[in-house]
């Protein structure tokens, strides 16, 4: 009887722990597979201060491609997370972004803006932390580089659009040199740009009449006094390194009064076209642009690659409210997503681990790829740090009384204009 009684009471003990086994069996596990690698990547950049249309896009195209390499599992058993800081424009607020950054445990770095990467370098150095930006200066690509990037050097982009006025301006004609000068917020990008057009501007005394650059607070959108001290100088030419919201309010300020010296910036002045065709309407006619990117409408594959992921991501009323597709830094993060994937693919190829930011920096050092006409081909070979030595110049033209960009110009050297 006693042996009946034990019996019964352990199946009943079964019967009761029996669920909570299986239960425990089916449950899905919470954490990732043992063989599976997340590579956590930091994001610093404006996303809330003056230049946000460039970060919100930029960090949308980089999450965007990122997810596209998952969904396509471009990178088998490997996955991304994206954690980001707001600097809001405002370089007192890097430092801490970075040291934030680093305590989420980022694999690396993306940001844009010369001041982000320049204060984050020494640190970086340090730290062995590898920085992906777009633009760039002399001072990232000292040794050693931690800091690799899209664009050519400020410096030699700058002074590459008055080699331009150089071959155009006609000289017989005028019988005269053109005036020449720059305008640019007082931050490490405008410096760097200051630096390298002075340079070239000064080489050239009997072809161009440089006459300095107008510096003024980062921020700023008043451009009335800026536009009369240009215009009192008798320029012919000017080149902006602000991004698009300022350059566009001085193209209606020259407009509104009258003045006649027309207007360059860089790609990254204006970036964000849908907004500066709201704002600016017809007043952006004539605005000149440098830029390594291709226009959406171009038709190559990498654009349409471009088109696909954004139509494939986001929401129709997100890509017109926020005009992603004319909108160049949604170009800007999806190329610094396939930068990723390269490094990222070249570290496991060779046997070593993607998480580590020191294998990252080895493998950008070897780093080539063709985006296909969304961007020109890049490399970071020989540890250069600057990604692309062409740009091309565009050109705003209203087209049925809307402004669109017309290539120009195709792509030209610019490392030549160094002096």
């Amino acid at each position: 009887m006693k042996n009946r009684i034990k019996l019964v009471g352990l199946v009943l003990v079964c019967l009761l722990v029996l669920p909570l086994l299986l239960a425990c069996a089916k449950a899905p596990s919470a954490t990732p597979a043992a063989t599976e690698k997340v590579i956590t990547v930091g994001y610093l950049n404006d996303l809330s201060g003056a230049i946000s249309c460039c970060g919100i896009a930029d960090q949308v195209g980089l999450k965007n491609y990122l997810q596209y390499i998952q969904d396509e599992k471009r990178i088998p058993g490997v996955k991304f997370d994206v954690v980001s800081w707001d600097d809001r424009y405002d370089v007192s607020r890097v430092a801490a972004g970075y040291r934030y950054l680093l305590d989420k445990g980022v694999n690396l770095i993306v940001t844009m803006a010369v001041h982000q990467s320049e204060t984050m370098r020494p640190m970086a150095v340090a730290d062995k932390m590898l920085i992906l930006g777009y633009n760039t200066s002399e001072l990232n690509i000292a040794d050693p580089i931690w800091c690799f990037t899209q664009q050519p050097l400020t410096e030699n982009a700058n002074a590459s659009f008055f080699n331009w006025v150089t071959q155009n301006w006609d000289y017989q004609k005028t019988g005269r040199k053109p005036v020449v000068a720059e305008i640019n917020w007082d931050n490490s990008m405008g410096k760097a740009g200051a630096k390298g057009a002075e340079a070239y501007c000064k080489s050239l005394p009997d072809k161009l009449d440089w006459k300095g650059t107008i510096v003024v607070p980062p921020g700023t959108m008043d451009f009335s006094q800026p536009a009369l001290q240009l215009n009192q100088w008798g320029c012919d030419y000017v080149f902006s390194t602000m991004v698009n919201g300022p350059t566009t309010n001085l193209m209606k300020e020259k407009n509104a009064r009258g003045y006649k010296f027309q207007v360059c910036t860089g790609g990254w002045g204006f970036v964000c076209f849908k907004q500066s065709k709201d704002v600016g309407g017809k007043d952006i006619d004539g605005l000149y642009w440098i830029s390594a990117e291709g226009w959406h409408t171009d038709g190559t594959a990498g654009l349409k690659l471009a088109d696909t992921i954004c139509r494939r991501y986001n929401s129709a009323s997100d890509i017109e409210k926020l005009g992603y597709l004319e909108n160049i830094c949604y170009n800007f993060g999806l190329v610094f997503g396939m930068e990723v994937e390269f490094l990222v693919k070249g570290a496991i190829s060779a046997g070593l681990d993607p998480t580590n930011s020191e294998v990252l920096r080895g493998q950008a050092t070897k780093m080539k790829i063709d985006p296909q006409g969304l961007y020109p081909p890049m490399t970071w070979s020989n540890a250069k740090g600057s990604g692309v030595d062409k740009l091309r110049m565009y050109q705003i033209k209203l087209v049925n009384g809307v402004p669109e960009p017309a290539l120009i110009t195709d792509w030209f050297d610019v490392t030549k204009y160094k002096k």
